[in-house]
Parts: structure tokens; sequence; C-alpha cells
């Protein structure tokens, strides 16, 4: 039997021994020793308070100490840190040179030795490293800077910025401060005369921490608050009765809650019995030395209540305090039967406090009441209250001090006794479902996650997922543009400002004559049909239309309302938000608030160091979404008119695939012997969204032919913005933009693919214009010279000097034009045969970066061969570090369902094999209706996408790579008819392969017959004609098509000389050819004729039958989790005993519940 989970160690027995009660083992030494070895060089840290994050502790140790011999850096639960290096010599190094700052904390180091025992020490003085302003250029050296830092406590060093004046806004120093004494934020700098310096002028020197320790003064240590003090005594102890104070039995009369107390010597003196409470227990307690205890101060039974946790307090007290809040049920107070005077106590009114009261004691009562207590059973629906409450604060979950509360109290109320025949607590259950689902709302729109279904409330993962968020979003340091070291919220935020007004808000000197530059070089222009279709007035169902189909959890603008607000207020807000817009459009004048915006930083690296690694995404305000929206629903049903094919992006029709196919064709055996030279340019625009000249935008639209009054609302939306940049949670700086078009604005992609068009304009003219230029391999037939999916630029030319230098010149007439530059760092050149001469001139006139296939183009790996596992490991890799992500495994099988649906992550998680699997693959990808989950097998839904191109050659829209298709594979046949070629891309030979699978969903209705194949296409009652018989019988040529048995507006086969022949004949389609009409196809599987992947998706499975119970596990209302578990038992695959019993013969198989039959899923569940 194979060890489990794959692992080599070979585990032995041992005996073990009893002391007294307890066992225990005694290892020889030699066993330590022997692993002993593996932890010889290393070194054990933690940090004071709370731990640092993992990934920033090992990035740092990493860049400080990678040089130093540091190997590996591991973490343990309790916030230790294990730093592995190569050889003692570097333990030492690292140890002599303490103290060492992680993001502005000092971590304690420690030489790891055999008995090293794990525990986190107190220090009465610890360095911080702290940013000392204002300080005067005269005291900037070391015996003023050393007399300045003394205010602060005892300086160290300063940092090397510091020492060479290099940064003169601020000197940060590390200091040494003591726990006995205070922190000062500022103090004076008096320079005047030596021996009375007040007599001097002074100036006011401002202190920042980088990181303020927490300190208790009473016991002058660093790293705890009073609650965790361990020199103080606990207020009670966790095994200790809590024993009732000898007093008098009061009752006090209980208010509401701003009301005053009011306590009276006459009150009742027979408490209400409360028997019951002997159960009770307290929750946790708090310092209440100068609060009043709380009346009745006298329980029966109170010495058995038993304490579950505490706080720690400064001295202790035997007063009882609790918090007693008015319940619900403000008229039916206390009914005491056997006191008439008591009619203000409710003991339901015992809760939970709320979330934002720290001091407070916390009872949980019980749910049930012996049937003799009259009052507490009267109130039972409030005790069931009392297990709930406490929850109705969602807008502080993401905190983790509350979210540990909230853990705990929703465990009592998945403890709490429920009867469903209490109306009141189903009212009370339904109240506090809404606030949970209220709750995972908010979370969702935190964590920014848009794949889990509703019902699935995982909120662990949400809270991972917000956390995860948060640490990489902090920006802690970043590397200015002149290499300098830029640390503190304060520096990085000026830093951010800088960088984005350099880019948004500048403004290029205005270029006279760009308009009748580009009304020579734009040839289509928009039809008059299009103008009045872009400039008709803009409706009021047009606005609500447009709201409600705006995602409703996207992250909202500054005013902090998301689309989801606009829609469940419509009722109120509607009539107002149609007002807004309808007087934008009729004026064009748009208010700065509307289209102020906050900038969100995005990663595009993987480790960002610098401003220029994050991408600006724009977060606009709903009102302004609106607007945008609107417009870019009018701009694109223009743009297939006015865009030339060679673009591919945001146009109707056209497809990403395209461009990726086509370009694996050109780039097909590019480093082989070529028949001629060839060029290829894979052009990087150095930021495109973020630098498009607004003047060259407006004066294109002109040009193009667009309505004056659209030019208007798009110059309106353009010209108006404000920025404001997220950064470490808050938002920084308020300048205008001069530039740029925002990216994630609904109209910017259709607007951007508009400045495109004038490269391709650009281009075309400059080929006309220059007879030199030649094409590149397999373009000429369809004048093929560039390829643009929106900023992913592939130029196109013969491999000669002559045509390279009119692609450069047309790249820099469109630079002058749009403010758009080349990025010559990320810009790659390939050339094929030729010449070493001619190809170090090429490199020369562009500038750019040689090349070597494979290399990614819109995601994919683009080859020069077939694609192989190393061209994909990449994108593999990126999938398995995703998968492997520590936010996934909050996740249940259902939430892995559905984040990504592939066999191992659901069984095994971040595990990544399929051992385990309860279920066969191929049953979980059957649909719902027949027993599986409806996941997509993959092999099959790529085969359902790959019969799409095969579509679009047949009778699809005409695109540039069908074009390309079919002018140098085709020639003069057609799909049914084209060979397989021995030198051909494997991507168009799987696609030949997939013909005899398509040809019998593809049904051909004859018109004159001239586009369909007489022996190969489905045209027939009977399918594909072909048959070597009937060929040779027939006596027409195979590449023959219909036509050629079509004469006029009948049929005209041949003479029969066969019975197969006779029978085609004789079997003929009901209707008449017409030599009028063209040939159409149908596509069988669809019910409307047209292709669809979810159709070719089901014509290429196996059905089964229908199960009758899917509606009843997989309805659409159910909550993911249940359903699945439900699911896998129907399916007879939960590790039951009687299963277990199969592969281990000495498994128990009794039932753990009724211990008399054995457990099984018909015994469980059925």
């Amino acid at each position: 039997m194979d060890p489990p989970f794959g692992r080599p160690m070979n585990l032995k027995y041992y005996q073990p021994f009893h002391s007294g009660n307890r066992k225990c083992v005694s290892p020889p030494l030699e066993v330590a020793d022997n692993s002993s070895k593996a932890w010889k060089n290393c070194l054990v840290g933690y940090f004071i308070e709370k731990k640092l994050p993992f990934s920033l502790v090992n990035n740092t140790a990493m860049r400080i100490w990678g040089n130093r011999g540091l190997l590996e850096v591991l973490a343990n639960e309790k916030g230790f840190y294990f730093f592995k290096f190569s050889d003692d010599e570097a333990c030492s190094n690292v140890l002599e040179a303490v103290p060492w700052l992680f993001a502005g904390r000092m971590v304690i180091l420690k030489k790891w030795h055999p008995r090293l025992i794990l525990s986190k020490d107190s220090y009465s003085k610890i360095p911080v490293s702290v940013k000392l302003f204002n300080i005067p250029h005269e005291y900037w050296n070391e015996e003023g800077l050393s007399h300045i830092a003394s205010a602060v406590g005892k300086p160290l060093y300063a940092d090397s910025l510091t020492e060479s004046m290099k940064r003169i806004s601020f000197a940060r120093v590390c200091i040494e401060i003591d726990a006995s004494c205070d922190l000062v934020d500022s103090f004076d700098l008096f320079m005047g005369d030596s021996s009375n310096p007040k007599l001097g002028e002074n100036v006011e020197i401002l202190v920042e921490y980088q990181w303020k320790p927490k300190f208790f003064t009473e016991c002058k240590s660093f790293g705890h608050s009073i609650t965790n003090c361990p020199k103080l005594k606990p207020l009670l102890s966790p095994s200790e009765n809590v024993p009732a104070p000898k007093l008098k039995q009061e009752w006090r009369r209980v208010n509401k809650r701003d009301a005053p107390t009011v306590c009276s010597p006459q009150a009742c003196m027979e408490p209400p019995p409360f028997g019951s409470l002997k159960d009770d227990k307290v929750i946790s307690t708090c310092n209440t030395e100068n609060e009043p205890s709380w009346c009745p101060t006298n329980l029966p039974n109170l010495d058995q209540c038993q304490v579950l946790s505490m706080e720690r307090a400064v001295d202790t007290s035997n007063k009882f305090a609790a918090l007693v809040e008015e319940g619900d049920n403000r008229n039916n107070h206390c009914n005491d039967q056997s006191n008439d005077q008591c009619n203000d106590v409710d003991p339901s009114s015992m809760a939970y406090p709320d979330q934002r009261n720290d001091q407070c004691t916390d009872v949980d009562s019980p749910t049930t009441a012996p049937p003799d207590h009259s009052l507490w059973h009267s109130k039972i629906k409030n005790i069931d209250r009392v297990t709930v409450k406490g929850l109705s604060s969602p807008t502080e979950s993401s905190s983790k001090k509350k979210k540990k509360k909230q853990t705990a109290k929703k465990g009592k109320v998945n403890s709490s006794q429920a009867k469903p025949t209490n109306l009141s607590y189903c009212c009370h259950f339904r109240q506090q479902w809404t606030t949970l689902k209220a709750e995972e709302d908010l979370l969702r729109q935190k964590s920014r996650i848009q794949w889990l279904k509703d019902g699935d409330r995982n909120s662990s993962y949400f809270f991972k997922s917000i956390n995860g968020k948060h640490n990489r979003s902090k920006i802690h340091t970043i590397t200015g543009d002149d290499g300098s070291l830029i640390e503190g919220y304060i520096l990085v935020k000026k830093e951010a400002i800088h960088h984005f007004q350099t880019i948004l808000g500048y403004s290029r000197p205005v270029s006279h004559g760009i308009g009748t530059t580009l009304s020579n070089i734009i040839d289509k222009v928009i039809s008059n049909g299009k103008v009045d279709f872009m400039g008709r007035d803009v409706t009021d169902d047009e606005i609500r239309e447009v709201c409600f189909s705006l995602h409703p959890n996207k992250a909202p603008g500054p005013d902090g309302f998301n689309a989801h607000f606009f829609k469940i207020t419509w009722d109120i807000i509607g009539e107002d938000v149609i007002s807004a817009v309808q007087e934008f459009f009729r004026s064009g004048l748009l208010l700065k608030e509307l289209n102020a915006t906050i900038l969100a930083l995005v990663p595009k690296v993987p480790n960002p160091s610098k401003m220029k690694d994050f991408r600006p995404i724009s977060c606009c305000n709903t009102l302004y979404k609106i607007i945008a929206k609107i417009i870019a629903k009018r701009i694109k049903p223009c743009l297939p008119d006015i865009i030339s094919p060679s673009q591919s992006a945001f146009v109707a029709g056209r497809c990403i695939g395209d461009n990726i196919l086509l370009v694996q064709e050109l780039m097909r055996n590019y480093y082989k012997d070529a028949s001629c030279p060839r060029l290829a340019l894979k052009v990087d625009l150095m930021k495109p969204f973020d630098m498009v000249d607004w003047g060259f935008l407006l004066e294109t639209l002109v040009a193009f032919h667009f309505p004056p009054k659209v030019i208007m609302w798009i110059k309106a939306c353009l010209t108006t913005p404000k920025f404001s940049i997220s950064i470490n949670g808050e938002l920084a700086g308020f300048f205008s933009g001069k530039r740029g078009l925002h990216q994630r604005d609904p109209m910017s992609p259709y607007l951007f693919v508009i400045v495109m068009e004038v490269l391709s304009k650009i281009l075309a003219k400059r080929i006309e214009d220059s007879p030199s230029f030649k094409f590149h391999w397999r373009c000429d037939k369809i004048k093929l010279a560039h390829l643009c999916f929106a900023d992913d630029v592939i130029m196109l030319c013969h491999g000669s000097l002559s045509s390279a230098r009119v692609v450069k010149a047309a790249l820099d007439e469109f630079s002058l034009l749009s403010g758009l530059h080349t990025n010559h760092a990320k810009s790659n050149i390939f050339t094929s045969r030729v010449s070493h001469a001619i190809n170090q001139l090429l490199i020369n006139l562009f500038g750019y970066t040689v090349g070597s296939l494979p290399i990614g183009y819109l995601g994919i790996p683009i080859i020069s061969s077939r694609l192989r596992l190393c061209d994909c490991s990449p994108l593999m890799d990126r999938v398995s570090g995703r998968l492997a992500s520590w936010l996934n495994r909050g996740l249940s099988y259902a939430g892995r369902l559905q984040l990504i649906k592939f066999r191992s992550f659901l069984w095994r998680g971040i595990e990544g094999d399929s051992k385990g699997a309860k279920i066969c693959w191929s049953n979980i990808c059957l649909p719902k209706k027949e027993g599986g989950l409806g996941i997509k097998d993959l092999s099959s839904w790529n085969k359902a996408l790959m019969i799409r191109h095969i579509w679009i050659l047949s009778y699809g829209t005409n695109n540039l790579w069908s074009s390309w298709i079919k002018a140098y594979h085709f020639k003069n046949s057609n799909l049914s008819e084209a060979k397989t070629p021995c030198t051909c891309s494997w991507n168009w030979r799987k696609l030949l392969h997939l013909r005899p699978l398509v040809r019998p969903l593809i049904q051909h209705y004859i018109g004159n017959g001239s586009s369909t194949s007489l022996w190969f296409d489905n045209w027939h009652p009977d399918g594909p004609q072909w048959s070597p018989r009937v060929f040779y019988d027939s006596g027409l040529s195979i590449h023959v098509t219909v036509s050629s048995i079509v004469h006029g507006n009948s049929w005209s086969w041949p003479v029969a000389m066969s019975i197969d022949l006779f029978e085609i004949r004789s079997r003929m389609p009901s209707y008449n050819p017409n030599s009028n009409v063209n040939d159409r196809a149908r596509w069988l599987p669809s019910s409307n004729g047209t292709y669809s992947a979810s159709s070719a998706l089901a014509s290429l499975r196996t059905p089964h039958p229908f199960v009758p119970w899917f509606k009843h596990v997989l309805f659409p209302q159910n909550i993911p989790r249940m359903s699945f578990i439900l699911w896998v038992a129907i399916r007879g695959r939960l590790s039951t005993r009687d299963r277990i019993r199969k592969y281990d013969p000495m498994a128990v198989t009794t039932c753990v519940l009724c211990n008399t039959h054995p457990e099984s899923h018909a015994h469980l569940f059925f």
C-alpha cells in the first residue's frame, strides 16, 4: 500500500510509557541530534506585538539578507520566523548588525539551538525608526542631529540619505526609546546662546514614528497592553467559581438606555424565581471598579456560574457587572405572580452588548425553562433573541477583533435550541438571516469577488479575501525615478501624486493643421443614417435601462454609491437621476463633482517597485457611468463602418481569436529557411490610455463626421475630470486631468479604437505613396500590413530596408499627431532570412529589442512550430499559483466548484492531484438533469469553440482571418475540398480534422449551388453523397459544386449508370433550386439555425437519461454547500463506514448515532 499523501518517510511504532495518568514518549538523544544539523545555521525571530504578513517578511529578508547568505524563510502560527542561512558566519554577521527593522518594526533575533524555547520576551527599551521634520540646515550634522534626536530617546544611527543630506525634507534616525517615558510627537529646538538657550528663537520639531509600539507604564515594558500584561493578576481564573456576594437582596427599576437609574430602598424584596439561571455561564468580565453594580445584587445559584473567559484588569472586584438593555417588547413588563410590585424587570432584556461597547459582560441565557416559571416561559421569544444579538453590525466585520466576537456568537446561534413551531423564533431567525445576508453583501463588495454564487455563505473566504486584498494593495516603500528608496505613507503619497499628475496632468502644446491632415487620410466616414442614430434625443426609458444594466457591485466612485444603490432606490431617486442626466444631454455641461474620479492602483507585475508598475483604474461616480454608457451605446454600432478589418477589439462581429490564429499562421517556421525575407514588429505603446491627446481625439471625431452634439458630449466628459489617488486606504491629491482616457470608463475602449484607426489610415496612405514597399510573406492578397487589438500592435512587412522605413515613418507620424509614443524597451523586432548587415540596420532603425519565439501575444504564446508543454508552462504556473493561494483555503467543496471547475482542485484543494476523487469526472460533467453538476468538459468545450471557426469559414461573417484562409489555403476550392498540407500549421490541421464531425451538423439549402460541394456537404436528404462508385458513375470532378447539376430552376443529373446514382436522383430535395439566390446553411443543433457554443457542445456529447431528483437537489435557490453534500450522498459516494470497510477490513461499521445498524447512505439519509 502506497503511503498516504505520497510521503517518503518510513514511520515505525515505538511503545510509549505512562507517567501517572499521562502517556509519555522519550526518543533517544541521537534522534534530535540528527535533525539539529538542518537547523544549525538558523536564526529565530519575532516581532513585538502583532506579527507581520509572511510575504512582507520574506521579501524584506531576501532583499536585505540575500547577499549575506539567507537561503529560506519559514514561519509558524505563533508568529515566529525562522531564517536559514548558508553558514554560521552569516548568522553571526546578521546578529552583530542588530537592530533590524522590517517595515519600521524591530525584529528580535536569537540563534537557534536544540533546547531553544519559543517565547516572546518583554523589553523595556527598543529601537524605533522616526522622522524628524523642520530641522534647520545648520544643525544637519552629527552633533546637531544627536542633540535633536535625544529629545525622543537615545539616538543610534541615521540612514544613508540623512547622513549624505540627499534628502533634506526630514531626517530619519533610529532611536532607542524607553517604556518608562512618554512618546513625544513634537518638541521645541531653542537656537540661542549655549549658556542661556532660552533667549534665542525656537523651532518646533515634528516627530513621526514609522511604528508606535504598545507599552504599559505599570510594568514598563513593550509588546503588550493592559489587557494582557503578564505581571498583573487575572480578575478570575478559568477554573474558579464566582462567589456570591453576601449582600442584602434589593431590586432596582430598569429604565430606558438613556434614562437615569433610580433605586428605591422600598423596592420589592422578593425576587422572581430565577432558579433556571443556575446553568448560566459568564462569557467575559471587565473592569467595573467605578461602575455601579446591577440590581439585583444577588442572584440565587450565582455561585454555580462558570467563568469561561476573562480579561485582565488592574484591580479585582467582587461586583457582578452586566449590561441591561430594554427589550423589544417594552409594554409587556415582568408580571410575577408572587410579587405585584416587580413590574419593570424583564429577564429577556439581558442581551449581548452592542459591538461598539467594549466594557461589558456577555451572558448566555438558555432557550428553555422549567414549566413552573411562567414569567421566564412567557419571555422565551426574547431569550431566543439573546443568542443572536450582536450580529447586527456588519459594517465592522472586516476588523479582526470584531470578526472573532462574531464567530463566537454565531457559534451560539448554531447551538441554540430552535423550535420550528415557535413563530417568534422564526421571526427572529428570519431577521438575523437577513442581517447575515447584508453582511455577506458587504463582504462581497469589499473583497471584490464576483464569481461566488448566492447561497454559499462562505464569509470566512470573504474575510481572507479582504485581508489579502488589503495586504496586497498596501505600498510601504517605493523606488523613485532617481533610484532613491521612498519610505513612509506620507512620502509614498507625494510620489504617487507627482507621478500620475505628471502623466495625466500634462498638456502638450497645441498642434495646428491636425484636422487637415486627418481629413486627407480618412476615407471612410459615418453614414447619414448612423449620424441621425447617434444624435437622437435621450429618452427616460433609455436612462433607466442603462442604469439597470450596470453591474451592481462594481467599485463606487468618490460619492460612495454603486449601481446597486440606484437600482434598489429607483422608486425614490429615479426622477432625480433622470433629470440630472437629461440636463447634461440638453446643455452639454458636466459638473466637476460628477466627474470626480478615484484612481485605484492595480499592480501590473507581481512585485511592483516603482509607480510605473501600477495601472491607474478609474472609479467613476455612477451618474457619470450612466452618461458615458449612453454615449458608448451610440458609438458602438458605428464602428464597423469606419474601423478597418485589421482591428479586432471592441468591434461587433470580430474576435480576439482571429488575431491570434492569423499571427500564428504568419509566424510559422520563422526561423527556418523562408522563401523571402520577413520583418515583424511587436510594438508596445507607452501608457496608451493615459497619454491620448484630447485635441487630437476631438479632431479625429470631426474627421469621421461624428455629429457636433455627440462631440460636445464627449468633450464634456473628457475635459472635466478631477483625480484623487487611492493609496493605502486613503485618498491623496485632487488634480485636474489634461489628457488621457479613463481606464474602465464605458466610453474609453471605443474612443481608443477610433484613435488607433488613425494609425491604420496613416500606414495605408504611406504604403500607397511608396512604390518600393513590399508586403510580408502571404499578406499581399489581402493587403495586410499590421494587426491591432486595442494597444497590442503587430507590424508586418517585407524584410527590406525600404519597406521598414515606410513602417517607421508611419509610426513616427502617428506619435506626432496622437501623443502616443513607442516604448522601445518593451517592443520587439523579429526577422527571418535577412542578412546580418540588413538585420543590424533594421535594429538600429527601430531601436527595439531583438525578440525570440515563443512570445506572448494577447495572453497566448506565439510559436514557430507546434505548441508544446513548455510553451504553456507560464500560464500553468500562474493558474497553479492562484490555486495554491492561502485565500482559497476557506472554501468548501461548493465554494471551490464556483471558483474554478476542474477535477484536482475540486477534491483536493491546493494539493493539485486527483487522488481521493469521490465521483468520476465524466459523471460530474453531465448536465444537472442527467445527474451531474453541469460542468463543461474542457476537451469537448475546446472542440465546440473550434467548430465556430469552421462555421465562419463556411457561412459566417467574413473577417480578416477567414479572408486570409480563403486566399491562401482554399484558393479555388472550399472548406470541404481543402487538403491537409504536410507543411501547414498545427492549428489549421486541427481544424481540418474536425470536418467529418461538423458536416452532419450543417444543413445546406441550395440556391444557385455555387458554394456547396456536391460530394462532401450535407445538402441531400440522405447526407453527404461521396462514395467511389457514385463518383465514377457520374463522370463529374471531385471539386465540382452543386451548381453543376442545377439548370435554371431545376435539377439536371447525368444519366444514371448505377443503382446508387439512380437512388440519389430519385430522393432529391423536395424544393427546386433558384439560380438567382445564393446558397444558405442552417446549424441543426440550434433552434434558430445559427451557431452557438452551447449547442455545439450538446451535439458532441452522448445524452444520458434524466434523473427524477435533480429538481429537489440542484434547484436555483439552493444552498450550494448543502446541495453538493446531498448530491454526493445520492450518488452513494460519501465516506460512510460500510464503504470504508471495503478497503479497511478492520474498520467498525456500526453507526455512531444508534450503535445498532451499519452506517450506510440508506441508513443515514434515506
